[in-house]
């Protein structure tokens, strides 16, 4: 299920925009007014990376054409499994540059949560660590994966990676950009209220229940 249409009525949109509250700018286009505004500014800094707003738009421009060659288009789900990282991030920031949609998972989240989320969001993509706090990320995704169809391709930050997956690192060390024309990119951009992220509620007195933001929702 790719989740391509306008989110808000026209009513709605009219009015948001009248008000001022809604700036009709997507989440990459805010990203192009830091990079132009303080470029060499840091804007993550972790365990392993110090990144500015230029190196984080170069990247992402690169993940984002890796994601392309790999089928993801307006609409897909790109699920994000990660701790506090700065690929978490990166993948985010790409995944709005091609009109994908990003649905992030608590790290703690285990299989029942996991398998319910990613059939229900109906995934295309996933992003995932090999170990993070003694546990294997993998070893979960891959006794999930038969049971859920319309998982294509699962990534793997880490030096762990079982047959079947992909390093993360695939996506940051080739350049995908000299395979896919910025232009080819730059017409996916999605109109800003379509939906830029999909996140599930904690779910203590039922299944998780997914909330909707479109990227003018995420500006106000």
């Amino acid at each position: 299920m790719a989740i391509r249409e306008i989110f808000h009525d026209d009513e709605t949109i009219s009015a948001r925009r009248a008000s001022g509250a809604w700036a009709d700018l997507t989440l990459d286009d805010h990203l192009q007014r830091h990079v132009a505004e303080r470029g060499d500014k840091l804007v993550m800094v972790d365990h392993k990376w110090r990144l500015t707003f230029r190196e984080l738009d170069h990247l992402a421009h690169r993940i984002a054409c890796g994601l392309y060659h790999y089928g993801l288009r307006p609409g897909d789900v790109i699920s994000i499994q990660l701790p506090n990282w700065a690929e978490w991030l990166m993948m985010h920031c790409a995944a709005s540059k091609i009109g994908a949609v990003t649905n992030s998972i608590g790290a703690m989240y285990r299989f029942a949560e996991v398998s319910y989320i990613l059939g229900y969001a109906e995934t295309k993509l996933l992003l995932i660590p090999d170990r993070y706090r003694n546990f294997d990320y993998t070893d979960m995704v891959a006794e999930l994966w038969p049971k859920l169809p319309r998982l294509e391709n699962v990534f793997v930050a880490g030096d762990e990676v079982p047959k079947g997956m992909r390093p993360f690192d695939e996506l940051l060390s080739k350049a995908w950009e000299d395979e896919v024309a910025k232009t080819t990119i730059d017409a996916q951009r999605p109109d800003p209220n379509m939906v830029a992220t999909l996140m599930f509620t904690s779910g203590t007195t039922a299944e998780p229940k997914g909330v909707m933001h479109t990227h003018n929702t995420f500006g106000t």
